[in-house]
Protein backbone atom coordinates (compact mmCIF):
# COMPACT_ATOMS: atom_id res chain seq x y z
CA UNK A 1 0.00 0.00 0.00
CA UNK A 2 1.33 3.87 -1.20
CA UNK A 3 1.85 5.69 1.90
CA UNK A 4 0.59 9.17 2.07
CA UNK A 5 2.15 11.97 3.30
CA UNK A 6 0.53 14.50 5.62
CA UNK A 7 -0.46 17.12 3.09
CA UNK A 8 -2.18 14.46 1.23
CA UNK A 9 -3.41 12.46 4.37
CA UNK A 10 -7.13 13.85 4.69
CA UNK A 11 -7.43 14.28 0.38
CA UNK A 12 -9.79 11.42 -1.16
CA UNK A 13 -7.27 8.54 -2.96
CA UNK A 14 -6.65 9.15 -6.40
CA UNK A 15 -7.96 7.02 -9.42
CA UNK A 16 -5.15 4.01 -9.13
CA UNK A 17 -5.84 3.78 -5.59
CA UNK A 18 -9.15 3.32 -5.97
CA UNK A 19 -8.65 0.84 -8.77
CA UNK A 20 -6.43 -1.25 -6.58
CA UNK A 21 -9.03 -1.14 -3.78
CA UNK A 22 -11.44 -2.46 -6.23
CA UNK A 23 -9.37 -5.31 -7.16
CA UNK A 24 -8.71 -6.23 -3.52
CA UNK A 25 -12.31 -6.19 -2.68
CA UNK A 26 -13.17 -8.49 -5.45
CA UNK A 27 -9.83 -10.71 -4.73
CA UNK A 28 -11.00 -11.24 -1.13
CA UNK A 29 -14.79 -11.76 -1.92
CA UNK A 30 -13.66 -14.91 -4.28
CA UNK A 31 -11.32 -15.85 -1.44
CA UNK A 32 -14.20 -15.29 0.97
CA UNK A 33 -17.21 -17.25 -1.22
CA UNK A 34 -14.64 -20.19 -2.00
CA UNK A 35 -13.60 -20.75 1.63
CA UNK A 36 -17.21 -21.07 1.82
CA UNK A 37 -18.33 -23.20 -0.67
CA UNK A 38 -14.89 -25.44 0.34
CA UNK A 39 -16.51 -25.82 3.78
CA UNK A 40 -20.05 -26.35 2.61
CA UNK A 41 -18.62 -29.38 -0.05
CA UNK A 42 -16.91 -30.62 2.64
CA UNK A 43 -19.62 -30.32 5.36
CA UNK A 44 -22.55 -31.59 3.15
CA UNK A 45 -20.94 -32.99 -0.55
CA UNK A 46 -21.13 -31.59 -4.10
CA UNK A 47 -24.37 -30.10 -4.44
CA UNK A 48 -23.83 -27.93 -1.19
CA UNK A 49 -20.60 -26.66 -2.41
CA UNK A 50 -21.53 -25.86 -6.02
CA UNK A 51 -24.71 -23.82 -4.89
CA UNK A 52 -22.40 -22.37 -2.64
CA UNK A 53 -19.84 -21.28 -5.51
CA UNK A 54 -22.90 -20.64 -8.06
CA UNK A 55 -23.65 -17.77 -5.12
CA UNK A 56 -20.39 -16.74 -5.06
CA UNK A 57 -20.50 -16.50 -8.11
CA UNK A 58 -23.56 -14.66 -8.47
CA UNK A 59 -22.29 -12.01 -6.00
CA UNK A 60 -18.18 -11.66 -7.79
CA UNK A 61 -19.77 -11.67 -11.46
CA UNK A 62 -21.85 -8.49 -10.88
CA UNK A 63 -18.86 -7.11 -8.94
CA UNK A 64 -16.66 -7.23 -11.88
CA UNK A 65 -19.24 -5.78 -14.22
CA UNK A 66 -19.39 -2.59 -11.71
CA UNK A 67 -15.78 -2.70 -11.49
CA UNK A 68 -15.07 -3.07 -15.55
CA UNK A 69 -18.04 -0.29 -16.51
CA UNK A 70 -16.74 2.26 -13.30
CA UNK A 71 -12.65 2.15 -13.73
CA UNK A 72 -12.81 4.17 -16.69
CA UNK A 73 -14.98 6.39 -15.36
CA UNK A 74 -12.45 7.27 -12.63
CA UNK A 75 -9.81 8.56 -15.03
CA UNK A 76 -12.77 11.65 -16.37
CA UNK A 77 -12.00 15.42 -16.21
CA UNK A 78 -15.76 15.65 -15.33
CA UNK A 79 -17.48 14.73 -12.07
CA UNK A 80 -21.16 14.70 -14.23
CA UNK A 81 -19.40 11.94 -16.50
CA UNK A 82 -18.01 10.17 -13.48
CA UNK A 83 -20.90 9.66 -11.24
CA UNK A 84 -22.99 8.72 -14.77
CA UNK A 85 -20.56 5.68 -15.06
CA UNK A 86 -21.07 5.13 -11.36
CA UNK A 87 -25.00 5.10 -11.46
CA UNK A 88 -24.39 3.11 -14.61
CA UNK A 89 -22.92 0.60 -13.41
CA UNK A 90 -24.91 0.22 -10.51
CA UNK A 91 -28.02 -0.69 -12.77
CA UNK A 92 -25.94 -2.95 -14.41
CA UNK A 93 -24.70 -4.71 -11.51
CA UNK A 94 -28.22 -5.01 -10.25
CA UNK A 95 -30.13 -6.29 -13.79
CA UNK A 96 -26.65 -8.59 -13.87
CA UNK A 97 -27.39 -10.11 -10.26
CA UNK A 98 -30.97 -10.72 -11.15
CA UNK A 99 -30.59 -12.27 -13.97
CA UNK A 100 -28.01 -14.40 -12.87
CA UNK A 101 -30.28 -15.63 -9.93
CA UNK A 102 -33.23 -16.14 -11.90
CA UNK A 103 -31.22 -18.33 -14.82
CA UNK A 104 -29.66 -20.29 -11.86
CA UNK A 105 -33.30 -20.92 -10.14
CA UNK A 106 -34.52 -21.57 -13.62
CA UNK A 107 -32.01 -24.30 -15.07
CA UNK A 108 -29.99 -25.64 -12.12
CA UNK A 109 -30.82 -28.68 -10.92
CA UNK A 110 -30.24 -30.10 -7.90
CA UNK A 111 -29.57 -26.81 -5.95
CA UNK A 112 -29.54 -26.25 -2.42
CA UNK A 113 -30.93 -22.51 -1.93
CA UNK A 114 -30.18 -22.44 1.29
CA UNK A 115 -26.10 -22.81 0.41
CA UNK A 116 -26.72 -20.30 -2.79
CA UNK A 117 -27.85 -17.61 -0.53
CA UNK A 118 -25.31 -18.48 2.00
CA UNK A 119 -22.66 -18.32 -0.53
CA UNK A 120 -23.61 -15.00 -1.62
CA UNK A 121 -23.93 -13.70 1.31
CA UNK A 122 -20.22 -14.86 2.75
CA UNK A 123 -19.37 -13.27 -0.52
CA UNK A 124 -20.90 -9.54 -0.41
CA UNK A 125 -20.28 -8.60 3.27
CA UNK A 126 -16.52 -9.86 3.12
CA UNK A 127 -15.44 -6.52 1.78
CA UNK A 128 -15.76 -6.07 5.51
CA UNK A 129 -12.57 -8.42 5.20
CA UNK A 130 -11.41 -6.81 2.98
CA UNK A 131 -11.65 -3.68 4.74
CA UNK A 132 -9.18 -5.06 7.50
CA UNK A 133 -6.91 -6.47 5.78
CA UNK A 134 -6.09 -3.17 4.02
CA UNK A 135 -5.18 -1.55 7.55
Amino acid sequence: MMQRDALHAFSPPGPRESVASIARILFWQTIAGMVFASIAFMWAGSVAGSSALLGTTLCVVPNLVFALRIVPGMFQDSARQAMNGVYTAEALKLAATVLLFILVFRFVTPLRPDLLFGGFLVTQFSIILAALVNR
